[in-house]
């Protein structure tokens, strides 16, 4: 169980504009915590990335990656479709590849396909196939290649 405390002060990081410093307490956690964290931390997290500094939002993907490792692929899918398009939809490549690594995620198993399907999230991914840097589009590519090697998935991408 996440330290409330810890959480509390995280909140009043990002709430005071001190980004760096709620994303070393995030840090902390990720390394001290044993199971899964509580989504809210992420939802906190994900509007943070807003910032202009492209060092804090490498930092915060980095550490944003950590608490969705911890995080079932159904709720992240499920429960942050708008985050995801957000990040999709995000300046940095940065945010655009964890985003994309967070559906490889959903559809390297055949039995999230169905939520993959029904959430909106496909048409902003399959977008990024025409983004202007390679690392996102290899990153878009590798997740449609994988979704394209189900019937189902297949059936998700003539949608769109």
């Amino acid at each position: 169980m996440v330290n409330a405390e810890l959480y509390n002060v995280i909140t009043r990081n990002i709430n005071n504009g001190q980004y760096s410093e709620a994303v070393d307490n995030i840090n902390i956690i990720c390394s001290n915590a044993a199971g899964s964290l509580p989504d809210s931390l992420v939802s906190l997290l994900f509007p943070s990335l807003m910032n202009s500094d492209e060092e804090y939002v490498e930092r915060c993907c980095k550490a944003l990656e950590r608490l969705l490792e911890g995080t079932p692929v159904d709720v992240v899918i499920g429960q942050m479709e708008v985050q995801l398009k957000q990040g999709f939809e995000h300046h940095s490549p940065i945010v655009k590849c964890l985003c994309l690594r967070q559906l490889q995620r959903a559809v390297n198993d055949r039995r999230n396909l169905k939520l993959v399907g029904e959430v909106g999230i496909m048409k902003h991914a399959i977008l990024l196939l025409a983004d202007d840097d390679s690392g996102v589009v290899k990153e878009c590519n590798k997740t449609l290649v994988s979704l394209a090697g189900y019937d189902e998935g297949v059936m998700i991408l003539f949608r769109y």
